[in-house]
């Protein structure tokens, strides 16, 4: 189990297939109303204390569960306080990527898309000449997993609102909207 405090009220716990068998539970199985993901999240929490001393002072938690691919999974764990009505969810700014190869656009986003998902808020597409641009709004930006991933396939050009502006401006749209979904579905 790795556990990693993200802020005062949101902690990071990483389980391998080995730490969800000892919490008896599977991804599948997770569920609030069950009385085993509970006790599960209790026995995370302790450990958190323990180890991290991650101590939130609000009630009420928020579990968010990604699978991973050898059969963990990854928690995010975030207290709220009482008169909070929803988690607020704050992806980091946009991202571009320079790909100069089509070929290799769509195998690093169906691979991005297939394995990465969950840790992206949003995607599109422009082009500029015969160059594509890929814009990703990641929600792991602090952890650097997707913009690291991207980075094996392509040149990371810039990053921001501003740079984004003038992407748009300058660019033409291929896919404003979920371009990683739509290049996984029906260009892979």
């Amino acid at each position: 189990m790795d556990i990693q405090i993200l802020t005062g009220r949101k902690v990071k716990v990483t389980l391998t297939r080995e730490d969800m068998s000892s919490l008896n539970i599977t991804y599948d199985s997770l569920d609030e109303l069950t009385a085993q993901t509970r006790l599960a999240v209790l026995k995370i929490l302790a450990e958190a204390k323990r180890t991290a001393c991650f101590q939130p002072k609000y009630n009420k938690l928020i579990v968010e569960a990604f699978p991973e691919e050898r059969g963990g999974c990854t928690l995010y764990i975030t207290a709220i306080d009482d008169n909070d009505s929803e988690p607020k969810v704050s992806p980091a700014g946009p991202v571009v990527f320079h790909f100069g190869d089509m070929q290799l656009l769509i195998e690093a986003a169906s691979k991005l898309f297939s394995q990465y998902c969950h840790r992206i808020y949003k995607s599109s597409l422009y082009r500029i000449d015969n160059d594509y641009f890929l814009v990703i709004y990641p929600l792991d930006q602090a952890e650097n997993i997707t913009i690291g991933f991207l980075q094996e396939y392509a040149q990371k050009t810039g990053e921001g609102e501003i740079y984004c502006a003038m992407l748009c401006e300058h660019g033409t749209p291929v896919m404003e909207e979920n371009a990683l979904e739509m290049i996984s579905k029906f260009l892979y």
